[in-house]
Protein backbone atom coordinates (compact mmCIF):
# COMPACT_ATOMS: atom_id res chain seq x y z
CA UNK A 1 0.00 0.00 0.00
CA UNK A 2 2.79 2.35 0.55
CA UNK A 3 4.22 2.17 -2.93
CA UNK A 4 0.64 2.69 -4.57
CA UNK A 5 0.74 6.08 -2.74
CA UNK A 6 4.08 6.77 -3.52
CA UNK A 7 3.10 6.21 -7.14
CA UNK A 8 0.14 8.36 -6.74
CA UNK A 9 2.45 11.59 -5.52
CA UNK A 10 2.52 11.72 -1.90
CA UNK A 11 5.70 11.71 -0.38
CA UNK A 12 5.38 12.82 3.14
CA UNK A 13 5.02 10.18 6.21
CA UNK A 14 2.33 11.77 7.20
CA UNK A 15 0.49 11.90 3.75
CA UNK A 16 1.12 8.30 3.80
CA UNK A 17 0.09 7.48 7.24
CA UNK A 18 -3.17 9.61 6.76
CA UNK A 19 -3.65 7.58 2.83
CA UNK A 20 -3.33 4.05 4.87
CA UNK A 21 -5.20 4.76 8.20
CA UNK A 22 -2.28 2.99 10.57
CA UNK A 23 -0.46 3.69 13.69
CA UNK A 24 2.52 5.60 13.49
CA UNK A 25 4.59 2.77 14.94
CA UNK A 26 3.36 0.54 12.09
CA UNK A 27 3.30 2.56 10.11
CA UNK A 28 7.21 3.30 10.80
CA UNK A 29 8.21 0.19 10.72
CA UNK A 30 6.36 -0.25 7.20
CA UNK A 31 8.49 2.36 5.70
CA UNK A 32 11.77 1.54 7.69
CA UNK A 33 12.13 -1.55 5.97
CA UNK A 34 11.15 -0.56 2.34
CA UNK A 35 13.98 2.04 2.93
CA UNK A 36 16.01 -0.38 4.70
CA UNK A 37 15.32 -3.04 1.07
CA UNK A 38 16.14 0.07 -0.99
CA UNK A 39 12.37 0.08 -2.31
CA UNK A 40 12.28 3.71 -1.14
CA UNK A 41 14.69 6.53 -0.06
CA UNK A 42 14.34 9.42 1.90
CA UNK A 43 15.46 12.78 -0.07
CA UNK A 44 16.47 15.69 2.44
CA UNK A 45 15.56 19.07 0.82
CA UNK A 46 16.32 22.65 2.10
CA UNK A 47 12.38 23.08 2.46
CA UNK A 48 12.00 19.97 4.24
CA UNK A 49 14.47 18.66 6.35
CA UNK A 50 12.70 15.42 7.10
CA UNK A 51 12.66 14.53 3.67
CA UNK A 52 10.47 13.43 1.20
CA UNK A 53 10.03 10.04 0.45
CA UNK A 54 10.63 8.95 -3.26
CA UNK A 55 11.41 5.66 -5.28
Amino acid sequence: MNLRDVFKDKRRFNQLQKSLGLAKNIHSSRLKKLIDEGVLEVSAEDDNPRGNIIL
